[in-house]
């Protein structure tokens, strides 16, 4: 399950699609990481959606589940190290707290419940999610 769901980002080539915004830096990458996964969510979504509601019930769904969202969270860490690397990170969290959440606010049921539930569009999602983490991550 987990080779099937990594395969699922090779298809939908998420490499090639995270690969321009990996030399940004600061607020510019914060935006550019939230950037790329409110458009990436879509294409995967159908396939991610198995496991995510499995995973409760079946090793294998949970596995691949954890080690999807661990990869997000990985990123999710890339970026708020840069944000504190360029002086931008907000005095108010520790960068393992700010990762935390980032991770959240750019979770699964975050995204299924604004633009499944709310009906937002995938640019309103992307720009308020955007708006929102500067907000709770950078210094003003």
């Amino acid at each position: 399950m987990v080779e099937t769901v990594r395969y699922v980002d090779e298809v939908a080539q998420a490499a090639a699609q995270v690969q321009p915004r990996q030399e940004a830096s600061g607020t510019d990458k914060l935006d550019a990481w939230i950037e790329f996964w409110g458009n990436y969510i879509p294409q995967i979504y159908g396939v991610a959606k198995a496991p995510m509601l499995a995973c409760e019930t079946d090793e294998a769904a949970d596995a691949a589940w954890n080690d999807r969202m661990l990869d997000v969270r990985r990123s999710c860490k890339k970026t708020i190290d840069s944000l504190a690397e360029c002086g931008h990170l907000t005095s108010k969290w520790k960068n393992r707290t700010a990762t935390d959440l980032l991770w959240n606010l750019l979770s699964f049921p975050a995204w299924e419940q604004y633009t499944q539930s709310c009906d937002w569009s995938k640019a309103r999602y992307i720009r308020n999610r955007q708006v929102m983490a500067r907000r709770v991550l950078v210094e003003s």
